[in-house]
Parts: C-alpha cells; sequence; structure tokens
C-alpha cells in the first residue's frame, strides 16, 4: 500500500534482521548479551570464532563516521570482549537513509 508514510527504523529493528538472518543461516547468536560494563548489540559464536559487533545507526542528519567512533568507544569503554577469548569486535553503522550498513571496523582482532 502506498501511504506516503516513512518512517525511521531503530536500532533494535536492524539489530533483529540482523540476528534473524544468522541464526537462520546456522550460526549461534544473541542481542544484547551483559559484561560487566555494558551490553554488546549481537555475539555470533560460528566453529568456535567468536564475533563481538556493536552497531549504530545514522539517521538523517547524523555523521556516519562519528557514529562508527562512537561504536567502536563503546566496544573499548564496555570491554565487550574480556569474557570472550580470542573474539574479534566489529563496530558498525547503519545509514538509515540508504537503510544500509554503510561503514565498518575491526576494533579488536582475536585472530
Amino acid at each position: 500500500m502506498d501511504n506516503r508514510y516513512t518512517f525511521s527504523l531503530h536500532e533494535w529493528h536492524y539489530r533483529s534482521m540482523i540476528l534473524a538472518f544468522v541464526r537462520g543461516c546456522g550460526v549461534a547468536a544473541v542481542a544484547e548479551m551483559h559484561t560487566n560494563l555494558g551490553r554488546a548489540d549481537l555475539v555470533l559464536d560460528y566453529l568456535g570464532n567468536v564475533w563481538v559487533i556493536e552497531i549504530k545507526v545514522a539517521y538523517k542528519s547524523e555523521d556516519v563516521p562519528a557514529k562508527l567512533a562512537e561504536a567502536k568507544a563503546q566496544i573499548i569503554d564496555g570491554n565487550y570482549v574480556a569474557p570472550y577469548p580470542n573474539a574479534t569486535a566489529i563496530a558498525m553503522v547503519i545509514d538509515d537513509t540508504k537503510r544500509e550498513i554503510t561503514e565498518g571496523e575491526i576494533v579488536v582482532s582475536g585472530w
């Protein structure tokens, strides 16, 4: 239906879509996993390799590189990889206007 109504998806919605996709691919994944200093958006475990992912959404006028820096800082400040030896931490930004992942960076590499 074309009702000319548009809305921005929230971070939890993007996270839920990614979570459903990776689980559908057979990857063990959890969302909002608590650590002593915060909660990582996603923690994926596939064949013994663990990825800790922090997602930020850049809405219309927000700066994508600034959001990437925010995600990286959150991973480091929250020490999200501490519970997972040899984990890889990834910061990513979804541009809400484009509705795609536009920036991403490995913050901590466990490999």
